[in-house]
């Protein structure tokens, strides 16, 4: 039984443009420790989608809703252009008892504690649509926790993969995971430059095909932007990252959310 813990002075307001935005932290209970989650925009949301974050995954919130760890993450940082459409986002911690995600996103404990925040958040939120988007190794986390789920109710309504990981030897990658037994109807998201070694836009086109249990599913490859690109190439502010066209692909996305086809 999942019981959501408001952390103290969690609540606040924030404002994106002219519509207020509520955030809330929760330290949802899961086995015998928590998965800290925070949760903003829209008090009656169109849609809600749930972030995944790639790198090591450990996002830091702190009590009142702060991002520092992966603050500037593409799901992360985007997540008020959601808002701004009338959206509400959930950004995940890693679980109370890991302190990254790193060889992680494949294990079983990972997987309930995912769904159980699938469960508070579909009694939270009711009939609302919940979506999944994950970037980077954040696509690892739900290609291997969604086919673990042990009821179906607490799936998604569709999935995101951006930059899918589809490469590398080290942890794990999508395709050894079961993107096959993926249902529901799923965007695969990636730009058509990516520098990104593990991340290569070849391999998102084979993830596109190997989704044989997706229904609808979309293959949308990206381009332009750059201009302001910074870093290695499988960090955020490059091509993988989407930088400089954030404001045109959460658009993109944000369309097939609400009428998927």
């Amino acid at each position: 039984m999942i019981r959501p813990l408001l952390a103290a002075g969690a609540a606040l307001i924030l404002l994106f443009a002219s519509q207020p935005v509520s955030a809330d932290v929760v330290d949802v209970k899961t086995r015998d420790t928590t998965i800290r989650v925070l949760i903003e925009g829209s008090e009656k949301p169109s849609h809600v989608v749930v972030l995944f974050a790639g790198g090591d995954g450990a996002v830091g919130i702190d009590d009142d809703g702060a991002i520092g760890d992966l603050g500037g993450n593409f799901v992360v940082r985007t997540r008020n252009m959601l808002h701004d459409r009338g959206m509400a986002t959930v950004v995940l911690a890693a679980p109370g008892d890991m302190p990254s995600l790193l060889g992680m996103r494949d294990r079983d404990n990972y997987a309930r504690d995912v769904e159980n925040v699938m469960v508070y958040l579909r009694g939270r939120f009711k009939e609302t649509p919940i979506w999944m988007h994950g970037t980077s190794r954040g696509t690892i986390s739900i290609v291997f926790t969604l086919p673990k789920f042990g009821a179906a109710a607490n799936r998604p309504d569709g999935v995101v993969l951006s930059s899918a990981v589809t490469r590398g030897a080290k942890y794990p990658h999508v395709f050894q995971g079961e993107p096959g037994t993926i249902t529901g109807a799923v965007l695969v998201l990636h730009h058509k430059d990516d520098p990104c070694k593990v991340t290569p836009v070849d391999g998102a086109k084979r993830l596109f095909k190997s989704l044989t249990a997706a229904n609808p599913k979309k293959l949308m490859l990206m381009e332009g932007g750059g201009q302001n690109a910074r870093g290695k190439p499988c960090h955020a502010f490059s091509h993988h990252g989407f930088i400089d066209i954030e404001e045109r692909v959460i658009d993109a996305m944000a369309g097939y959310i609400k009428t998927p086809n």
